[in-house]
């Protein structure tokens, strides 16, 4: 008949901490029966088979022995529970504050302007261009109306369009 003992006691057992044998119930590296006990002698062999002696190892003597691999550290109470550390929060209000005074210091160089100004801009701008080539046929049709020669028309048209685009030109004042 095989030995059944609680989970304190099998750590005692192993020389090792109730969380190293808590872990290795949660990896399915041993296993409890129906009564949460561990079975003594299944549970050596599958740990000899699944841990490493290192995993299990003292603090001290993980720190003496740097070659081992590095324990993950536990995370605080609010990762675990879904939420991020104080760390990672604070990181990312900085980086946002960053952003934000980014963002300020592209508007005061010009460099960046509000989208309704922009729409603003292009509306007056269609407008203007709108009512300047509509008002073509009636400013010139008596003109047109006189030329007999096609490429006088031609050229007439061309100037005439091409002034009016110039006046919506910006100056190089502007």
């Amino acid at each position: 008949m095989s030995t059944l003992v609680g989970i304190a006691d099998y750590a005692r057992h192993r020389k090792c901490s109730r969380q190293a044998v808590y872990d290795a119930l949660r990896s399915g590296a041993i296993v409890v029966d129906k009564s949460g006990k561990i079975d003594l002698e299944a549970a050596d062999s599958a740990w000899a088979a699944n841990i490493p002696p290192e995993a299990t190892a003292p603090k001290a003597a993980r720190e003496q022995n740097p070659q081992s691999p590095a324990v993950e550290q536990e995370p605080d109470s609010e990762e675990r529970d879904g939420g991020e550390s104080f760390n990672a929060a604070r990181t990312r209000r900085e980086r946002a504050n960053a952003d934000r005074a980014e963002l300020v210091a592209q508007r005061e160089r010009g460099e960046l302007v509000a989208v309704a100004e922009v729409q603003r801009e292009w509306f007056t701008l269609g407008r203007a261009m709108r009512d300047r080539l509509l008002g073509l046929p009636d400013r010139i049709s008596a003109d047109l109306a006189s030329m007999a020669d096609q490429h006088e028309v031609r050229v007439y048209l061309d100037r005439e369009l091409r002034g009016a685009l110039a006046e919506l030109a910006p100056s190089e004042d502007t």
